[in-house]
């Protein structure tokens, strides 16, 4: 996704103004949907070391 991302920076960059509208939703699109993974990656780890803080807490797990 990243080399996508690095190919669409050169292409606006050589053309701006003949870049494709329907080429430009779909990097936006695409964009978002990184962010988003990202986010819930986050949040993910944030809750899996949050739920084994209180399980250590608990007595649940050794260490």
């Amino acid at each position: 996704m990243f080399q996508l991302f690095c190919l669409t920076k050169k292409y606006q960059q050589r053309q701006p103004e003949t870049l494709n509208s329907r080429f430009q939703a779909a990097f936006l699109r695409l964009n978002h949907i990184r962010k988003q993974s990202n986010l819930r990656q986050a949040s993910c780890l944030y809750y899996r070391a949050f739920s084994r803080r209180k399980a250590r807490a608990n007595g649940l797990v050794g260490g």
